[in-house]
């Protein structure tokens, strides 16, 4: 059985073999071949380089032969899920009004039982008996906030601005100077075909 890519012996540069019949069957091979690449000098380099670009256009090949399957199925999902969700938006509304009406009647409930209280003690405060047995539904307490003076807000509970901090790096790279924040080198390889 053929193999898409052989290394040459002694030099280690890779070199392509039928490897259009082999880009969808056979990706474990390019991969175990990749792993003994060693690139010691600017001719790997090349030689790594040329190959990096055909693997770019294998992946082509490989998504030209799915784009075809793929349209259909997102298609049929698409479609499937639209029917789905407008079938089921009624139940979901009906749904919304009975948990507005019921959590509106338990948050008034217990409003009331504080307001009947004549002296809150730390015993008055005991967690309250079960209202009813109801079957299907249960009630979470939750407590939401939102913050009306920002400026009086701890520092601790503030969040540096991340795309302030990356715009600065992004202009004045390992110049940047933000107290509390460390700037590394980190290059990205792209390929292009």
């Amino acid at each position: 059985m053929k193999i898409p890519y052989k290394l040459e012996p002694e030099r280690a540069p890779l070199v392509p073999l039928d490897h259009e019949q082999f880009v969808v069957g056979h990706p474990e091979q390019i991969q175990d071949l990749v792993l003994k690449i060693q690139i010691k000098n600017d001719a790997d380099q090349v030689r790594t380089d040329a190959l990096l670009g055909n693997l770019k256009i294998d992946k082509k090949v490989v998504e030209k032969k799915f784009e075809e399957p793929v349209k259909r199925a997102n298609k049929a999902h698409k479609d499937l899920t639209a029917e789905r969700n407008k079938a089921l938006k009624n139940y979901e509304i009906a749904e919304s009004l009975i948990k507005g009406k019921m959590k509106e009647f338990h948050m008034e409930k217990d409003r009331k039982a504080l307001e009947e209280l004549s002296e809150v003690t730390i015993t008055s405060l005991a967690p309250p008996e079960l209202r009813s047995k109801l079957k299907h539904t249960t009630f979470i307490t939750k407590y939401k906030f939102h913050v009306t003076d920002p400026d009086k807000v701890p520092p601790e509970y503030l969040t540096p601005d991340l795309d302030a901090i990356g715009r600065k790096v992004n202009a004045m790279g390992e110049m940047a100077k933000i107290k509390g924040v460390t700037v590394y080198r980190d290059d990205e390889v792209r390929v292009r075909t």
